[in-house]
């Protein structure tokens, strides 16, 4: 009893010893509460929800649904993939934020939130809600500007960061329209920086580098703003790991910096091109299936530093100056260059039209060239290219295999559409990316050299062309081309 008696006691004590230490953690508790609410009310009046309409479907990627998912891309209830044509008028899109940049109106979002739309529509924090046009938008970078009217409307613009400091661990805050939730606010933390080489599903963003949170983010966060405790904004919320635990990204504020002021003044960012398809030396190695150590052994590298050149792009900078597949690119301009990453960041910082010296790896020893930057034209130019009535195109190397599955003894031709451009000739009259062009003109063709003569020989500026396509597994078709009065091949 005695024994019992004592046990008691010392319960009691402890008790009472952890409710004085639970009191005594109260007020510390209750102000760091109070300031992460102080927080939220200081950033919230300057994100805005971003509602998109569009008569077009956007487009689907595999990859998205396996791995990544951007952010605002609700698929409509009732209407599976395939059937846009049943959509004749402007409908929801997409669904994303943003926040003002400043006092002006324009505002910071995602370019695939914006991206083809036809009326956009912000709700301000106060409920308050206008319409919006594109001001700019830079796909390498996933970065769009749009603007508001600022007359009669409450704008407060964020305060930017430097997020050339960020440290892993630090605290992240998320603000966004979470699944449409609006001003929805979650905490996390910084979980990574300087994040490269994700398999997002847009081919046409170049930059990564991003930083990484477990703040948690979700569809329709997209060009949201990501924070640190002092309210200042460090990044901008642009994709997540599907199916993993808090996982996501955004693009460093620092890069915002740079290009939301061009985007204001010119609609558009103007950068520097090399005109290469470039890998670092490990991957070079894994396309070839070999060691890193023999790859560099065999190939005569004094070590695993420079940009691999796996292609050079026709009539591009590079082959101009006589960069060639194969080299390895060590310097730019005296510059050592690591890694594909720091070329590609060093290079767009460079005027078009300058003469840059360029240091190449060939065989064994250092060779110098003077190169010419010229100004990035597009992934799609940049990859395989000038276009031809709007169309781009990739060799076409069929392997056996396939020719035995698709029945054919020989492939119908070299070249393939790769990539249109938007609103183009050949968009317009229906072309898709993997028709093969076996006629131009009532003339047979069966490479991109007689696709070149016979286009030189019967593209009449103002005229309609007649092509006869044809996709490997289906019959040939017909599609009539309207060729621009300005057209001229050279």
């Amino acid at each position: 009893m005695k024994y019992v008696c004592r046990l008691m006691m010392v319960v009691v004590l402890f008790i009472g010893a952890g409710s004085l230490e639970v009191q005594a953690q109260s007020p510390l508790l209750q102000q760091f509460e109070d300031e992460f609410v102080a927080l939220s009310d200081s950033i919230s009046p300057s994100v805005v929800e971003i509602s998109v309409k569009s008569s077009k479907r956007p487009s689907r990627d595999g990859r998205m649904e396996e791995m990544f998912k951007f952010f605002g891309i609700p698929e409509p209830e009732g209407h599976p993939d395939g059937e846009g044509d049943k959509f004749p008028t402007p409908r929801p899109a997409a669904m994303g934020t943003g926040f003002f940049f400043d006092a002006n109106g324009y505002i910071v979002t995602n370019n695939h939130v914006v991206d083809g739309a036809e009326e956009i529509t912000i709700l301000m924090n106060d409920g308050t809600e206008v319409p919006a046009e594109i001001v700019g938008q830079d796909p390498g970078a996933d970065l769009a500007v749009i603007k508001v009217d600022p007359q009669d409307l409450k704008i407060t613009p964020v305060k930017l960061g430097d997020s050339d400091n960020l440290k892993v661990g630090q605290f992240a805050i998320a603000i966004g329209s979470a699944r449409g939730q609006t001003g929805s606010v979650s905490y996390g933390h910084i979980s990574g920086l300087g994040r490269e080489n994700l398999q997002l599903p847009d081919p046409e963003l170049r930059f990564q580098h991003f930083i990484q949170t477990d703040a948690a983010i979700n569809l329709g966060n997209s060009g949201g703003p990501l924070c640190n405790i002092k309210g200042e904004v460090i990044g901008v919320n642009v994709a997540i790991v599907y199916d993993a635990n808090s996982i996501g990204f955004a693009i460093p504020i620092n890069r915002v910096k740079n290009i939301a002021p061009q985007l204001i003044a010119d609609g558009g960012v103007t950068r520097g091109w090399l005109g290469v398809s470039i890998v670092d030396i490990e991957g070079a190695a894994l396309i070839e299936k070999v060691s890193v150590e023999d790859f560099i052994e065999g190939n005569r590298l004094e070590d695993s530093q420079g940009a691999y050149v796996s292609e050079v792009t026709e009539g591009g900078p590079s082959a101009k100056a006589g960069i060639v597949s194969e080299d390895v690119i060590r310097k730019v301009n005296e510059e050592a260059i690591a890694n594909p990453t720091e070329l590609i960041n060093y290079v767009t910082d460079l005027k078009p039209g300058t003469v840059a010296k360029v240091e190449v790896w060939r065989e064994g020893k250092s060779v110098l060239l003077d190169l010419t930057v010229g100004k990035f034209p597009g992934q799609a130019a940049a990859r395989y290219g000038r276009d031809y009535l709007g169309m781009y195109f990739d060799k076409m190397d069929l392997k056996k295999d396939i020719l035995e599955r698709l029945e054919l003894e020989v492939q119908p031709s070299d070249f393939f559409v790769t990539n249109l451009v938007k609103g183009s000739p050949a968009e317009e009259a229906g072309i898709m990316p993997r028709d093969i062009i076996i006629e131009v003109g009532h003339k047979e063709v069966a490479s991109k050299a007689e696709f070149l003569e016979a286009l030189k020989e019967t593209a009449v500026p103002g005229k309609t062309l007649l092509l006869r396509v044809m996709q490997l597994d289906e019959e040939p078709r017909k599609v009539y081309v309207k060729v621009p009065e300005d057209f001229v091949l050279e």
